[in-house]
């Protein structure tokens, strides 16, 4: 069955998708102007790509979600491997700074962990209720993008800041 809201959600989708392009844009520009500092510094070129996987999380669901003509299963199913890559890698990487001493407090770790947490985690689980036919995952979807994004941009500026120092 093809979901009869789609409509109503495609300027959402639309927009979300634009913010988030021209986000992870800006963030690919400001790491090459910086590049040589980035990789000079342990620790950083992870935050870096951690920024770009939240920012490119919220980019493919918006995109996946304007697809026309799909159903929520279908759409719960493309979502799903993006969003659990997305989720995990960056903990890999979280976990691996903190066995090799990259943070300064042990409060980084829990807000940095718990943001990343926060917004991937409904979209994990939007696309669970996808898979399952629920309208409602929608709802859960567009939490988790609007999170991503923030997310995305809280990391990115804590790393500019990092950079600047």
């Amino acid at each position: 069955m093809v979901d009869a809201e789609w409509s109503n959600w495609m300027n959402f989708y639309v927009a979300t998708a634009g913010a988030a392009a021209a986000l992870t844009g800006l963030v690919f520009v400001a790491l090459s102007i910086n590049l040589n500092r980035i990789l000079a510094m342990p620790g950083v070129a992870t935050r870096a790509g951690e920024s770009i996987a939240l920012l490119g999380l919220a980019l493919l669901v918006s995109l996946q979600s304007l697809v026309p003509k799909q159903t929520l299963e279908s759409l719960g199913w493309e979502v799903a491997p993006a969003a659990l890559a997305a989720w995990i890698l960056p903990l890999l990487v979280q976990w691996r700074a903190l066995r090799h001493g990259h943070y300064k407090r042990y409060i980084h770790v829990i807000v940095r962990a718990g943001l990343h947490q926060a917004s991937t985690l409904p979209i994990l689980f939007a696309s669970y209720l996808l898979m399952q036919g629920h309208a409602d995952a929608r709802y859960w979807l567009a939490r988790g993008i609007l999170l991503t994004l923030v997310a995305g941009m809280l990391s990115a500026w804590v790393l500019l800041v990092e950079v600047v120092r």
